[in-house]
């Protein structure tokens, strides 16, 4: 399912946990009063933190050098 999002967007890099060398971009979505809300992948799924700064995609672990909790 695709959303359109009316909030402020960051895109922020995320690095694979296993081979530090492949990158992706994320988008991290917040309110109006720049508060985090979600993550969502570039076609607007939405993405489960598993901890403050790693998200699971397709079985493996992306880590972010930002925290979102």
């Amino acid at each position: 399912m695709n959303t359109v999002t009316t909030f402020p967007q960051k895109l922020v890099t995320f690095y694979k946990l296993d081979s530090p060398d492949i990158q992706r971009g994320i988008w991290a979505n917040y309110d109006k009063n720049g508060q985090f809300i979600n993550l969502t992948n570039y076609y607007g799924k939405k993405l489960d933190l598993i901890g403050p700064d790693r998200v699971r995609i397709d079985g493996e672990v992306w880590v972010s050098k930002e925290n979102f909790k």
